[in-house]
């Protein structure tokens, strides 16, 4: 059995790249292909490994299993002016109701829920204080966290506010989720809260001596709404921080003027955790000083110079973190993205923005899908970095890099992914459903071939627009969009396919946020 589905862009805008729906009415043992239509990017990782994701709801019920990697015959290509992505699936169980995802949802509920488990944890809540930085033009709330030891108050930004009480301490300003199909980003960032609000010695540490302000969803109605890549309004955030609107971007104009308020105290280090479509591993993007503001290398035989130590040290501490695919030059196309405009107008070295594969990285000799747990962990192991990276404390040493020899993905790291010993799997197999990754081609691409592929990814996230406000995880949520559906239906099969761009901004923006709406 075949079925097509047609991919909705962003709202006003041509961004389509991801997906998020459900079938029903299942029959075991069928194979069931289906072709997913309308992508607008030329490259996919679903041609060197990628895999759909699987949320069985008999599974689940049945042994506990939920997502999991599923298709076989993946293949992503051309046709006409857009791109196809193809894959077939033989279910396990009759009458099923399965969604299928690109990346694992992580939605504007999920992060509310986090943070206010994170306030019920006796252990944590005394570490950070919690705010509404703004709200966003559906009126939905971009929060800020404030973590420190001693905890202190969120910073105002309100006109005549005065300046943040930082008790002294420089600070440290960590963003998710700009692009709202990245989800993988906000799972990363969850592990960097997760570590930041522990107790552990490192986070002790990090705590006396920086404020580090984390901002966990910067683009909530693109979120909601099921954006891959765009505001409510059909504007990619991430080109706009050179000149904010405080009416059409409050977001950017907001968390911007937050950056120019930490400043004035001392901001040591700005980081946008994202999302990447095109290449593997997780990875960095930093900013080389304009040539005219150079004035010397200290640090002539790393990547990037100063800005390249960090990453540097965190390739040394994580094996999923790929040094060779980071990159420091800054194209003309970037001059309006968050970091290089923290950069250049705040004069920040440690500005950067920290990529994570949709697909999976190199664990020993294998390429594996990220799991959920792996995601969650190089959040956890980039502010373990961190830590580490920034000054050192009176009686511990300062850190020096290593040889530039050192290549992170071949030497073991303490604190790195967990192998899972998996190989590289026949992409045209027929067997389903183990967590791996497979695929040829060097993660080494040339500089001219970074310089495109980030050109690619960053005016790339361009796209999906199904998701579905169905999450296995919140059965109850209500769906206000089902004159909008795009359903097909097989009479004689009995399968269901929904694909809905999520309903809304009315729930959330009415207070029903925590109804389990708004699935990017």
């Amino acid at each position: 059995r075949e079925y097509d589905l047609t991919l909705r862009a962003d709202r006003d805008s041509n961004h389509v790249q991801w997906y998020y729906f459900y079938v029903a009415g299942t029959r075991a043992g069928v194979p069931y292909t289906f072709n997913l239509t309308n992508f607008v990017k030329p490259k996919s990782l679903y041609n060197t490994g990628l895999r759909p994701l699987l949320y069985s709801t008999c599974s689940v019920q049945a042994s506990g299993i939920g997502w999991r990697r599923a298709g076989t015959r993946v293949a992503y290509y051309r046709s006409g002016t857009r791109y196809t992505l193809t894959f077939t699936v033989t279910f396990d169980h009759d009458n099923d109701r399965c969604f299928f995802a690109h990346c694992y949802p992580y939605t504007f509920t999920d992060a509310q829920m986090f943070i206010a488990g994170l306030q019920a944890d006796k252990a944590r809540t005394g570490t950070f204080t919690r705010a509404t930085l703004c709200r966003s033009l559906a009126g939905n709330a971009v929060e800020v966290l404030c973590i420190s030891d001693p905890p202190l108050p969120p910073p105002s930004i309100a006109p005549n506010a005065p300046p943040p009480d930082t008790g002294g301490k420089e600070c440290i300003l960590l963003t998710s989720r700009v692009h709202p199909g990245e989800t993988q980003a906000s799972w990363s960032m969850q592990g960097a809260l997760d570590f930041l609000t522990s107790d552990t010695p490192e986070a002790k540490r990090l705590r006396s001596r920086f404020v580090v302000y984390v901002v966990p969803m910067l683009n909530p109605d693109g979120v909601i709404d099921g954006h891959y890549r765009c505001s409510l309004a059909g504007q990619d955030l991430n080109r706009l921080w050179d000149n904010p609107d405080p009416n059409r971007n409050p977001e950017i104009f907001n968390v911007k003027e937050l950056v120019r308020r930490l400043s004035t105290v001392g901001l040591r280090f700005f980081c946008d955790f994202h999302g990447h479509s095109v290449k593997r591993h997780a990875f960095m993007y930093g900013c080389e000083p304009p040539r005219e503001h150079r004035r010397g290398n200290l640090y002539p035989e790393i990547a990037g110079g100063a800005a390249g130590v960090f990453p540097k040290m965190l390739s040394e501490m994580c094996e999923a973190f790929s040094l060779p695919d980071c990159d420091f030059k800054v194209q003309k196309s970037k001059n309006t993205t968050g970091r290089v405009v923290v950069s250049r107008e705040f004069c920040i070295q440690d500005s950067y923005t920290f990529e994570v594969s949709f697909l999976g990285g190199t664990v020993g000799s294998d390429l594996v899908h990220f799991n959920l747990k792996d995601l969650q962990d190089l959040g956890k192991q980039f502010t373990r970095a961190l830590q580490r990276y920034l000054p050192a404390p009176d009686g511990e040493e300062p850190y020096e890099p290593a040889s530039p020899s050192l290549d992170a993905r071949s030497s073991p790291a303490s604190g790195s992914l967990p192998t899972r010993g998996l190989q590289i799997p026949d992409l045209n197999s027929e067997s389903d459903g183990e967590d791996k990754a497979g695929g040829e081609g060097s993660s080494n691409a040339s500089s001219t071939e970074r310089d495109i592929e980030e050109e690619d990814e960053d005016l790339e996230d361009p796209s999906p627009t199904n998701a579905t406000n169905e999450d296995p995880a919140n059965e109850g949520a209500t769906n206000e969009d089902a004159s909008e559906e795009a359903l097909t239906k097989d009479g004689s099969e009995g399968l269901v396919m929904d694909q809905t761009s999520v309903a809304t901004m009315r729930l959330a923006a009415s207070g029903a946020a925590g109804q389990g709406v708004g699935f990017g």
